[in-house]
């Protein structure tokens, strides 16, 4: 019997400085692009935009908890992170058809979705506040399996399932904690071996780089061209 194997997007958070390099793009099949926190503002979301659509990468809505940055607060409203999710997705889809762009899912950093994962009001809020912003359904990516998983099932939406590349996994497929020996991934060369593993699972909908450190540009090159050559990247 052959086993046909799922190809899988390269997603690379872009957007929240303005010297990042232009390869991310190029290597990129999902540009994830930052939609709040400090630096971002209109300009900040137009160029990676522009980047992302010269580079045929789709646009993802990467929603952040607060706005001007900085830890979650342990207290925090529901209703202020579903008015700060829908105000930075309302930001991101103006200026995306200003540029004739589409925005193909919806991304949380992952202190909100840790904070989502937590509390279910929380996920709520986060995925009411990105319809709102957005006045459409699309795919929100998270995790391969738990509670973000099972809220955004329940209401009836798409859910994309990621892995990182540039993270360390247990031999079950769970991230290991960071922090711990192995936790990060420490070459390029690794990366590459680690995204064809996790691809090869046919677990996953995308395989991500989070596109920081010196070896960024590296990494991400490196991930996409193994995935390629094996037939596994999706466009």
């Amino acid at each position: 019997m052959v086993v046909l194997m799922r190809a899988v997007s390269l997603n690379i958070p872009v957007g929240h400085r303005p010297d990042e390099p232009r390869e991310l793009y190029k290597f990129a099949t999902m540009a994830s692009i930052t939609c709040g926190g400090p630096g971002v503002d209109e300009r900040s979301i137009k160029r990676a935009i522009q980047q992302a659509k010269e580079s045929w990468a789709k646009i993802v809505a990467l929603v952040s908890f607060p706005a001007h940055g900085g830890p979650i607060p342990p207290n925090v409203e529901p209703e202020d992170v579903r008015n700060v999710v829908r105000d930075q997705c309302t930001a991101m889809l103006r200026v995306a058809e200003w540029q004739g762009a589409r925005i193909f899912a919806v991304k949380a950093t992952d202190p909100l979705l840790a904070a989502g994962t937590a509390n279910r009001q929380i996920a709520d809020a986060i995925l009411d506040g990105a319809f709102e912003g957005l006045s459409m359904d699309v795919p929100f990516i998270g995790p391969f399996e738990g509670p973000m998983l099972d809220y955004v099932r329940t209401g009836g939406l798409d859910y994309l399932r990621e892995a990182y590349a540039d993270r360390g996994y247990r031999a079950d497929v769970t991230l290991i904690p960071e922090g711990e020996p192995g936790a990060q991934v420490a070459s390029a060369a690794e990366a590459a071996e680690n995204a064809l593993k996790l691809a090869r699972t046919s677990r996953f909908d995308v395989i991500g780089v989070r596109g920081e450190g010196p070896l960024a540009v590296e990494i991400a090159g490196t991930v996409r061209t193994a995935l390629e050559s094996q037939g596994l990247l999706s466009r």
